[in-house]
């Protein structure tokens, strides 16, 4: 199997992390991003709030961009260099619970972002995604 992130994958993480939303009863808009923070895949359930869409993307292309999960970057969002940027979409970066990389064989292949619940349904969302991936991230 290709170790890296194919659009068939990404499929399979979206669908892993809508049927997550779906068992919580939360509709969510999930994003998923390339290495270079370029959309790969996506989906805004019924039900899910207009903002979310932006929200989804903005955090997934955030953590391709820094390589890193979007909680560990809060403590940077009121930092002016942090604001003076853009990543992949030209959306100032978004630090939220549910942007995580997508690290396969040590190597970043992309990011997810999970937008429409509190920060802890949208983590939940997102690491069902990862799983499907077989990618394993602690709460």
């Amino acid at each position: 199997m290709d170790s890296g992130l194919t659009f068939e994958r990404a499929q399979a993480a979206l669908a892993a992390a809508v049927a997550k939303a779906q068992a919580i009863g939360v509709p969510m808009s999930i994003a998923i991003v390339d290495g270079g923070g370029h959309l790969l895949a996506f989906g805004r359930m019924d039900g899910a709030g207009w903002a979310t869409v932006k929200i989804a993307v903005a955090m997934a292309e955030t953590s391709a961009a820094f390589r890193s999960e979007g909680a560990r970057l809060k403590p940077f969002v009121n930092d002016r260099w942090f604001n003076s940027i853009e990543v992949a979409g030209g959306q100032p970066p978004l630090a939220g619970d549910a942007g995580i990389p997508i690290v396969l064989n040590g190597r970043l292949e992309g990011a997810i972002g999970v937008s429409g619940g509190s920060g802890a349904q949208d983590r939940a969302c997102a690491r069902a995604g990862l799983a499907a991936l077989g990618i394993h991230v602690p709460e």
